[in-house]
């Protein structure tokens, strides 16, 4: 990734959220290998970890950044494809039961929509200078970064729709403590 470029920065979130993807596939594939019980698959994460959690929960396939597509130029990028086509050609939904998001952050919150039914909770510190608690970019003072919705903003839009979640704030506190 390459911290000067909102793009790269763009393109590491999504290709985190491919490679989730692709592990959730992947364990439902070896299910009764592995002994889950894919009725109840939970997910979640910390920091990084949260953003491909929640990227792979919320985000649908014409929610897709501009960026993950293929662009031309001095260094072209190439198409990175959909969430699910990456990793593996295990054909199973990653979709959760719950989602456990602890200092992640999305892209758009309006990725949550209407018809989202995976239940979150999340935990945040208020004080977290690497993902921001509210609205901001990564690392608070990266504004080459793309601005990025951590777990205030999430919990607002959960409520707005009616999403059942519940959000733990950690008040004076930073990131992961």
């Amino acid at each position: 990734m390459n911290i000067a470029s909102p793009e790269s920065a763009v393109r590491a979130i999504y290709r985190a959220a491919q490679d989730y993807s692709a592990a959730i596939r992947y364990l439902k594939e070896f299910a009764e290998e592995f002994r889950i019980d894919t009725n109840f698959v939970f997910t979640g994460g910390v920091s990084a970890g949260s953003f491909s959690a929640m990227n792979v929960a919320y985000m649908q396939d014409n929610n897709r950044p501009q960026a993950t597509f293929s662009s031309g130029g001095l260094i072209p990028n190439p198409d990175l494809g959909c969430i699910d086509c990456s990793g593996n050609n295990y054909s199973h939904s990653t979709k959760s039961k719950a989602l456990v998001n602890c200092w992640g952050a999305l892209l758009d919150t309006n990725w949550i929509g209407l018809n989202d039914n995976t239940p979150l909770i999340s935990f945040h510190g208020d004080a977290d200078v690497i993902v921001p608690f509210g609205t901001g970019y990564p690392f608070t003072a990266l504004f080459l970064m793309p601005t990025v919705y951590g777990s205030q903003p999430i919990t607002q839009r959960a409520n707005h729709i009616g999403l059942p979640n519940q959000f733990h704030p950690f008040i004076g506190q930073g990131h992961n403590t």
